[in-house]
């Protein structure tokens, strides 16, 4: 799903995850600046206990430090909402 007006577009994974991308542009007396943030649903991340979470922010540190990429999720678009993205950032 996409939500997005002049400014701003949240895309959220096709799978009902409730992970997405949220994108925001703004005027800035330089010119435009773009943000982009990863939400996620905090009830998904919560679920495990101590013990798994605690792996999986060590995983995301070892990654750090041997300078590799860490990868948190991915989003799943339907072809409208690819359209709507598309859309948006051709205006930016």
């Amino acid at each position: 799903m996409v939500l997005k007006n002049e400014t701003e577009l949240v895309a959220f994974c096709s799978c009902g995850c409730e992970e997405g991308v949220h994108l925001e542009v703004r005027k800035d007396d330089d010119g435009k600046i773009a943000y982009l943030s990863f939400v996620t649903n905090r009830f998904y991340s919560e679920q495990g206990g101590f013990f798994s979470r605690f792996i999986e922010k060590l995983k995301r540190i070892l990654c750090i430090v041997r300078n590799k990429e860490y990868h948190y999720f991915e989003i799943v678009m339907k072809e409208d909402d690819i359209q709507s993205f598309k859309e948006f950032v051709d205006k930016m």
